[in-house]
């Protein structure tokens, strides 16, 4: 009886698995997951973004930190970026959104900047991130996406065998976006949070431009404080 319950439990694990990996559409999983950042109380990450580039005169890479703290209301958002490299701390920028002030800090040109609005403000933080910023922040305020991108704007979409990453499957889809010279988007989505954890694609202009960003996000954390971020902190801590 024992052994027969067993296998019935390993019956159901293994369909389980089945239903999760075939079941939903890109679609449905492409859904979700705008509706989970477009309607998320808060949301908070840190990662990396490596960029590696590689024209006719040879191969070049760049290491940049990131860390997002978002709120929904009353309105808060700092986005951090950190530019490193072999001599160590190249750049770092941030952007800081609070009572309907948006500024960024950038410690090469050494000023600060007000913004009229979050998008701005985004779009000058995508310069600052090897244009990985926007991808991310877009989706929390559901930013149109003609000039720069982000899942959404995929249509291609391709639901592909689940990837593991430290001992938990997410969904992993490909697509690719051919009017702006795109191609081999992947991105891995939680099953559970529907969060990007890693989203990765190639992009085709004077050379081959291949960026990876790594996350690790959270969100509707209730004891998610924002730590203030302001002209004299807004270089995240060197790693």
């Amino acid at each position: 009886m024992r052994h027969l319950l067993y296998s019935l439990l390993l019956l159901c694990l293994i369909s389980g698995k089945t239903a999760y990996s075939q079941t939903r559409t890109a679609g449905d999983i492409i859904r979700q997951t705008l509706t989970t950042y477009q309607h998320c109380k808060t949301y908070t990450d840190q990662g990396v973004i490596v960029i590696r580039y590689k024209t006719s005169k040879g191969s070049s890479s760049q290491r940049i930190h990131v860390k997002t703290q978002f709120r929904r209301s009353p309105g808060q958002l700092t986005y951090q970026s950190q530019w490193v490299n072999t001599g160590g701390v190249a750049d770092c920028f941030a952007v800081v959104s609070e009572n309907n002030l948006i500024r960024s800090f950038a410690r090469l040109t050494a000023n600060q900047q007000i913004y009229l609005s979050k998008q701005d403000a985004i779009t000058r933080a995508n310069e600052f991130s090897g244009g990985a910023a926007f991808s991310i922040l877009s989706l929390l305020y559901n930013l149109p996406t003609d000039i720069h991108w982000n899942i959404g704007r995929v249509s291609d979409w391709v639901v592909k065998e689940p990837l593991q990453l430290k001992g938990r499957d997410f969904y992993q889809l490909k697509g690719s976006l051919p009017d702006l010279n795109i191609s081999g988007i992947t991105v891995l989505i939680d099953p559970q949070t529907f969060l990007i954890k890693r989203l990765m694609y190639l992009q085709k202009n004077t050379g081959d431009v291949l960026t990876v960003i790594e996350l690790e996000p959270a969100m509707n954390q209730d004891s998610a404080v924002i730590v203030p971020v302001t002209e004299d902190n807004y270089c995240l801590p060197n790693r």
